[in-house]
């Protein structure tokens, strides 16, 4: 697993199992890394020597030194004030701004920043804490990994193609903002207002949006009319929503996306009290280690299906079901609209060896091959032995179920063709 930080506005990169040690892309020191790997035992220790020698090599890089009087030049400048800097920008097209690690929060850089060009700026780790003059200021494609932008004002500002790793935006505002293209990963909106903000391109990964007040957010999408290909928008009211409504609205793309989700996802019923949670639980650690998309519904169920409803939709989104039956009353509504709503998905019912398999179920094994036979498991343990085997035989059906589709999908062209 790769470790990756910043240091002095540059992106350090381990990663152990090359080895290999970057700095912005850089590999370094190829020979001694790979000599400190040879040693197999403390690699924790490794890495944090690694780190060690990075941070040593960047004070050494001369480049480093520019970088660093780079800094105080363009601080120097901006400290004229919005004006001045963006003149100096315009006169300096190829210049880069070095302002990495500033602290440019109010109280501390009196400047005033309103419309300020911070494009393609590497502001890692800098501060812009309680700046209520941040309305239009462009940071297109600049680098905020880390940055501190709480309790901003952020009116109009272009973040369009930027790079918003970790940045924290808690407390700030942000309304007619562009972030179209930038990238969200681990991005901090806790108690933001993110409103009329144009959202197409844009990632979100892992974005903190506790208690943020979003609304209006707008994608945009082509749709073919008549003849031609025309542009629209649509507004959606959440972040992590954008991706998935550009996609129902491009819809010659869902049936991609839906192999794609559907070729890892497993969904696990049972009854949800304390001791079948723990192993219900365990269940799906252990099918993530083997790489599966494990679906526990075991979350409040959304304000516009019941729980029926709810479960037949993830069961759409499923290579297979799980479906511990050790205690049915939980399941058995829900496992029979899935049976008999879903003949293409293998359903995969386990349950304690001391019980009987619920005459219900036994009436919805008949004649469906999708429904498998019983696993039966003495605890905890014997279950998770058993799961490679749950896997295999859920996978085979599911390969046969889709093959059996497609010979039915080539005898109807051919008919077709004849006629």
């Amino acid at each position: 697993m790769s470790d990756a930080y910043s240091y002095k506005g540059l992106i350090i990169e381990i990663d152990p199992s090359i080895p290999r040690l970057t700095i912005d892309g850089r590999e370094i020191y190829k020979d001694k890394v790979r000599s400190l790997f040879r040693i197999s035992e403390l690699p924790g220790e490794r890495i944090k020597e690694l780190r060690e020698i990075a941070e040593r090599a960047i004070g050494d890089l001369p480049e480093f030194e520019k970088r660093e009087s780079a800094k105080e030049t363009h601080l120097a400048i901006l400290r004229s004030g919005a004006a001045d800097w963006n003149k100096w920008r315009a006169d300096n097209p190829e210049t880069r701004p070095m302002l990495y690690e500033a602290d440019l929060s109010k109280d501390i850089f009196p400047a005033d920043l309103r419309g300020a060009n911070f494009a393609n700026a590497n502001l890692i780790d800098s501060k812009f804490i309680g700046r209520t003059d941040l309305e239009g200021v462009n940071f297109h494609e600049a680098n905020l990994k880390g940055a501190h932008i709480n309790n901003a004002t952020l009116t109009r500002a272009n973040f369009c193609r930027a790079d918003l790793y970790e940045t924290d935006f808690s407390g700030a505002t942000l309304v007619r903002a562009n972030l179209q293209g930038a990238q969200l990963a681990k991005t901090n909106f806790n108690g933001a207002t993110i409103t009329e903000c144009k959202v197409y391109g844009m990632s979100a990964w892992d974005v903190n949006l506790e208690g943020a007040k979003q609304s209006d957010l707008i994608v945009r999408y082509r749709h073919k009319g008549n003849q031609e290909s025309n542009e629209d928008e649509i507004t959606v009211y959440d972040l992590r929503l954008a991706q998935f409504v550009y996609l129902l609205l491009n819809n010659e793309n869902i049936p991609k996306a839906i192999d794609s989700i559907t070729w890892k996802t497993v969904l696990i019923l049972g009854r949800f009290s304390p001791e079948r949670m723990n192993i219900l639980q365990a269940l799906r650690e252990a099918l993530r280690k083997k790489e599966r998309v494990p679906i526990l519904f075991n979350f409040e169920k959304p304000q516009s299906r019941n729980r029926t409803e709810t479960i037949a939709v993830l069961a759409g989104m499923a290579r297979f079901v799980i479906a511990d039956l050790t205690d049915p009353r939980s399941v058995g509504q829900e496992l029979e609209r899935i049976v008999l709503g879903f003949q293409s998905l293998p359903v995969q019912p386990i349950i304690l060896n001391t019980q009987n398999v619920p005459a219900l179920f036994e009436d919805l094994m008949e004649d469906r091959s999708w429904v498998l036979e019983p696993l039966r498991y003495a605890d905890q343990d014997d279950l998770l032995r058993s799961l490679d085997k749950v896997i295999t035989i859920a996978d085979a059906k599911a390969e046969e179920i889709a093959k059996r589709r497609q010979m039915r999908q080539g005898d109807k062209g051919s008919s077709g063709g004849n006629g």
